[in-house]
């Protein structure tokens, strides 16, 4: 199976759920602004931003704004102007005031008002620690270096990171220096995490049996794993992320269960070994990233599960668009009458042109080994049912026109061939979340779903064509 491959793991959800609790006021000036309004965003929930924008404000003529959101506990957030983004800390009573010009804005940033001293120095200390690539090029750093080089390094840049804080940030609001103290303690500890793995994947080795030394480990600690406070840091949220992949990866090298089992298994682990509200954000971010890998049976399954054993429903909002797009092809649902395939000659077609016959269609491309490798079995179920009411239609997502013509020439299939270039980006993958190839479904005569994701020709397909072909 060939699977879109999304970013995982590596910085992914979810602060803290805002409940009623204090004010937080945002104001300032953009100037030359490139956008007509402001809009403030929660910091870990920037993978999803239509669900993240918690507050917004229009941009008048002279470029003043002023927004207002309550907060109960403080948090990392995004301050956006178009594209442009200017990371803060907030804490409720904030009465902060952020004014730069985009497409300028280090060189133009300038903060005031209450939390200004705090948003300074974040500035400062992002800038110095924490761009945008500091992760990766922290990983790419540490491959070269021999366990004790890591320590000495690791530890050096935590002791320097805190030096930075004791010499910089003159203001003794505790909550502050609290959230500093977590991206810099969270930092070093996912850094710790991933090293083996880094190191056991580069010399191919197995990384549950590398000699660490004694102590190693010794920080995880449950008060440094399970620290609901530090939710207010997307940094901790990044390491349990990886810690709870290393714990499952390890559980999987000593029992030797199946890796396609690997989100499912996280997800009971985390369920199992934490509490609070640590592990209501950690059980809805495994089924986030299960929603991102594949929208199978399986992540529904998962989604079902965590919303009946979590209080804090709305961290399952991020996913709901998914589950929502899921459930329009169960069966019985219309196949999207909407959506327009083209021949090899560039004519329409559309699923109303098979009324009354069966529609057993298959995704695939070119470059899909897989899809190709099922072609024969294909053959086969094709010859099956050659004169009976059933329609074999053949779906391309390449985006190489000439390639899949020449495949199709290749595979020399009887059937409909249409195609919906695009690769991963297609209409066709877009419109029915066709996320991995080959991909199967099954529709009726009136061109409802039967099955939106039935066996392949090589293992069932025609079992069950031939099930719903007498009805």
């Amino acid at each position: 199976m060939i699977i879109r491959t999304p970013l995982l793991l590596l910085t992914l959800l979810l602060s803290q759920t805002l409940r009623a609790g204090g004010p937080v006021t945002i104001q300032g000036t953009i100037t030359n602004k490139t956008a007509d309004s402001v809009y403030l965003v929660s910091n870990v929930r920037m993978t999803f931003l239509q669900s993240a924008v918690i507050a917004r404000s229009g941009i008048d003529a002279a470029g003043h704004y002023g927004l207002q959101v309550t907060l109960e506990n403080p948090t990392e957030a995004a301050l956006f102007v178009g594209k442009n983004a200017v990371q803060l800390f907030v804490e409720p009573g904030y009465d902060l005031e952020v004014s730069f010009t985009p497409m300028k804005t280090d060189s133009t940033l300038k903060f005031g008002g209450t939390g200004g001293p705090e948003n300074t120095f974040l500035h400062s200390f992002n800038s110095h620690y924490e761009t945008p690539g500091a992760l990766n090029d922290n990983q790419v750093h540490i491959i070269g270096l021999k366990l004790a080089e890591f320590n000495h390094y690791n530890d050096s840049l935590r002791a320097v990171k805190e030096n930075f804080l004791k010499q910089n940030y003159p203001g003794k609001r505790s909550e502050f220096v609290k959230y500093i103290h977590y991206k810099i303690d969270y930092f070093w500890g996912n850094t710790k995490i991933i090293y083996p793995r880094i190191i056991a994947q580069v010399k191919g080795m197995n990384y549950d049996t590398m000699h660490l030394g004694n102590g190693y480990y010794d920080f995880l600690t449950p008060a440094f794993v399970q620290d609901q406070d530090a939710l207010e840091s997307n940094m901790y949220v990044t390491f349990l992320s990886n810690y709870q992949a290393d714990f499952t990866l390890k559980d999987a090298a000593r029992n030797g269960w199946n890796l396609n089992l690997f989100y499912q298994k996280q997800y009971d682990l985390a369920k199992a070994n934490y509490s609070g509200h640590v592990r209501e954000v950690m059980m809805s971010n495994i089924v986030y990233q299960k929603f991102q890998q594949d929208k199978s049976d399986e992540a529904l399954n998962l989604y079902e599960d965590c919303r009946k054993s979590i209080q804090d429903t709305a961290l399952l909002n991020p996913v709901l668009e998914y589950v929502i797009l899921m459930h329009r092809f169960d069966m019985g649902k219309p196949f999207p009458r909407d959506l327009v395939l083209t021949d090899s000659t560039g004519m329409p077609v559309n699923i109303s042109n098979f009324a009354g016959k069966l529609v057993f269609i298959d995704f695939w491309a070119s470059w899909c080994g897989p899809c190709r490798g099922e072609m024969p079995y294909s053959r086969k179920l094709i010859d099956h049912f050659k004169g009976k009411e059933v329609v074999f239609l053949f779906i391309s997502i390449d985006q190489d026109g000439q390639k899949w013509k020449q495949a199709m020439r290749m595979e020399n299939l009887d059937g409909v061939h249409a195609t919906s270039p695009g690769n991963w980006n297609s209409p066709v993958c877009k419109a029915l979340n066709v996320t991995s190839i080959p991909r199967y479904m099954l529709l009726d005569r009136k061109g409802n779903f039967i099955d939106n994701n039935a066996p392949r020709p090589s293992n069932g397909a025609q079992q069950l064509i031939e099930e719903f072909l007498n009805k």
